[in-house]
Parts: structure tokens; sequence; C-alpha cells
């Protein structure tokens, strides 16, 4: 499971964005029908991974300022 996670990091933005846009050529192509809660789902994990994208950064820079890589 660690492996797993480890192979995601920093990924999970991309996941999202790739997953709704495969979502999105399949229900214009036809072939799937996404349920309408799922949208704002997606919208939510991106911006959830995005948000925490922001905070991990924030991290960083504040070590960097103080000076304790």
């Amino acid at each position: 499971m660690d492996e797993l996670v480890k192979i995601f990091k920093g990924k999970k933005t991309y996941i999202v964005v790739i997953l709704a846009l495969v979502l999105a050529a399949l229900e214009g192509l036809g072939i799937f029908t996404v349920p309408e809660w799922a949208w704002p789902a997606l919208g939510a994990a991106g911006l959830g991974s995005v948000r925490l994208g922001v905070s991990s950064m924030s991290k960083e820079v504040e070590k960097l300022k103080d000076g304790s890589n």
C-alpha cells in the first residue's frame, strides 16, 4: 500500500483531470452516461488535490525561509 501511495504522490490532480476528460469523451460519444452527481464529485476531488498541493508547497517554502532544509 505504501508503494502505491508513493507512486501517486504528486499526481492526484493529473489523475482527476484525466478521469474527467475520459468520462466527458465517453459521454460525448454516447458510450457511457455519467451520473449528474459525478461531475461535482470530480470537481471537488480536483480542488481538494490542488489545495493539498498548495498546502504542501507552502510548508516547503516556510522551511526554506527559515533555513531548515
